[in-house]
């Protein structure tokens, strides 16, 4: 039940602004990680910082090749992937290595 509340009060602060939904999110999953839970990820499909649908992904698909197709993804920490499919492989990656690696292109990693 707790997190239908969450993700009611996600929806309605966004109405507010994306600055309450960014931080009430991180603290939802700062306790998520605390109790030893999967985080979830908050991101929306479209260039960063513009207006259009959520998108909550809570299970960890990690892709092994991607497409070059351009349909801009925004995370939660505000970096636009070129897909959905890009940005599950980073996120796949930042989990398995610590954020040791940074996104170019569909396919190709830069080590920072």
């Amino acid at each position: 039940m707790k997190g239908l509340l969450i993700k009611l009060f996600l929806y309605v602060t966004i109405q507010i602004g994306h600055i309450k939904v960014f931080v009430f999110f991180a603290q939802w999953n700062c306790e998520r990680r605390l109790r030893g839970e999967e985080e979830n990820v908050f991101v929306h499909v479209g260039e960063c910082n513009q207006v259009s649908p959520i998108f909550v992904s809570n299970e960890e698909d990690c892709p092994s090749k991607c497409s070059h197709q351009l349909r801009p993804v925004c995370d939660s920490n505000g970096i636009t992937h070129p897909n959905l499919c890009a940005y599950k492989l980073y996120r796949c990656l930042q989990r398995k290595v610590g954020n040791k690696y940074k996104i170019n292109f569909p396919e190709r990693f830069n080590i920072i």
